[in-house]
């Protein structure tokens, strides 16, 4: 079960028709469970939260779900340098970063992409494409994959 209480291979289930935004997959043929972020920046499930619970709290456990290959999302946030859910272009949370990063075993270091563009960007260099662009390639340029890292998805 994960932790919203869902058993393996749910996903599969889903209508051929939802496709995840980047890769255009039909999420039911994923291999692996769906990478999903609350439309709101939200982690908390419905099930998690306190009965009672209204406004804003309410809110965020409600709203909807935007889900992604895992893979193709962080290829995606690492090689554009844009960290913001590409469905509706909400920043994205560092916490949400580590846990795609724990999804992909660490494979494309997406908190560690974030983090780099956020001291760019700290230091004066703005919020521009060639800021992001100069993070990502320095981080690309300066971090070596390890040898026992497991192959990269095509």
């Amino acid at each position: 079960l994960d932790e919203e209480g869902r058993s393996w291979g749910w996903w599969q289930s889903l209508p051929a028709s939802e496709e995840c935004p980047v890769s255009l997959t039909p999420i039911c043929m994923l291999s692996e469970a769906p990478f999903e972020l609350r439309a709101s920046g939200s982690r908390a499930s419905a099930a998690a939260r306190p009965r009672g619970a209204s406004g804003a709290a309410a809110a965020r456990a409600e709203s909807p779900r935007h889900r992604f290959d895992a893979h193709a999302l962080a290829k995606y946030l690492v090689g554009s340098g844009q960290f913001m859910d590409p469905v509706n272009r909400r920043p994205l949370l560092r916490e949400e970063c580590l846990a795609l990063d724990r999804i992909t075993g660490g494979t494309y270091g997406v908190a560690e992409a974030l983090a780099a563009v956020q001291e760019v960007q700290a230091a004066g260099g703005g919020r521009s494409a060639a800021t992001r662009e100069v993070a990502v390639a320095a981080r690309q340029l300066f971090v070596v994959p390890s040898a026992t890292a497991p192959p990269q998805r095509p």
